[in-house]
């Protein structure tokens, strides 16, 4: 199945049928299909989603609830496992994030920025000695930011104004206003959610697109 549509977007059933969600922008559908389809079922659908949806547009049942859904690729219908349905099937039991790994220029200015502005702690008992560039652990709840101190492959200049529309990390924080009065007393720029959520976007010193988002 993965090579046929990439990894973990269905898993088997019962009966030879795999368990899929599907979704169909052609019905204007606010939320995705859950149903139990044939592998023979699944190569229609590959071959030609739109037709397969317009086939199928009354036997899908639908789902009523925001937790489900649909990811989509543009306006092309697309598979999308679903892991809290069930774990069977999938590569790994995922638990959570654990850490992202950001590149810098030099490790001291990154410190000072993360440690100093941002007021993050330096986690002591992660080793720096065990791989072949300088890098630091920082505490971000129980989950982790690691510098480190590598050429940066990707350009620097002309990058999104707003982080929001470049690759970025979201930190979950319980009071963005607090953050915005921090960030503008050390003089870092930032720019408000385009979406109106209680979110920020700013940039590290080395361009790394940063996002603060307050949930209740």
């Amino acid at each position: 199945m993965a090579a046929l549509l990439g990894a973990n977007v269905c898993w088997a059933g019962a009966g030879g049928h795999y368990n899929c969600r599907v979704f169909c922008p052609s019905y204007k559908l606010k939320y995705s299909a859950f149903t139990s389809i044939s592998i023979l079922k699944l190569r229609e659908y590959s071959a030609n989603p739109r037709s397969w949806c317009s086939k199928q547009k009354g036997i899908l049942s639908l789902y009523g609830s925001a937790a489900y859904s649909a990811l989509t690729c543009g306006s092309t219908p697309v598979l999308n496992h679903n892991a809290s349905l069930t774990q069977e099937g999938l590569a790994a039991e995922y638990v959570n994030l654990h850490h992202a790994g950001l590149l810098c220029q030099n490790l001291e200015r990154s410190i000072d920025f993360y440690c100093g502005v941002l007021g993050l702690q330096v986690n002591n008992e992660r080793p720096d000695d065990k791989l072949p560039y300088r890098g630091a652990w920082l505490w971000v709840g129980s989950g982790m930011i690691h510098l480190m101190e590598l050429p940066n492959p990707d350009p620097i200049s002309g990058r999104p104004s707003h982080g929001g529309r470049d690759r970025h990390t979201c930190v979950k924080i319980k009071d963005v206003n607090r953050l915005k009065d921090v960030l503008e007393r050390a003089g870092v720029s930032y720019t408000a959610s385009k979406s109106g959520r209680p979110a920020v976007f700013t940039r590290d010193p080395d361009g790394n697109a940063l996002e603060f988002a307050q949930f209740d």
